[in-house]
């Protein structure tokens, strides 16, 4: 199989995964609220978001013309959100504080 056949399989994986996991976030909202840390305010706020932002991201993989320049904003913010820890010298864990 070539390259881009395997990318192309890829990506629709990972879109169905995507699309699949949101929409399991409104069909089966108790394993996910059973996972929320305790230290998160409004968890099922927090849990429909989340599935409703892996809902859309699924189906935003599997358009071309929206794909392409919102993945540079993902990795940039990627980036940002990692770097700015180690910038600040910040090594926060919330696990440590339980």
């Amino acid at each position: 199989m070539e390259n881009r056949k395997i990318r192309t399989v890829m990506k629709y994986l990972l879109a169905i995964s995507f699309i699949g996991a949101g929409l399991n976030h409104f069909a089966n909202p108790e394993f996910y609220m059973g996972i929320m840390p305790p230290y998160l305010p409004w968890p099922s706020a927090l849990h429909l978001t989340a599935g409703f932002f892996e809902f859309v991201f699924g189906v935003m993989l599997l358009i071309h013309w929206i794909r392409l320049p919102l993945q540079f904003v993902m990795i940039a913010w990627a980036w940002w959100y990692t770097k700015a820890d180690e910038v600040k010298g910040l090594n926060y864990d919330p696990r440590k504080d339980s």
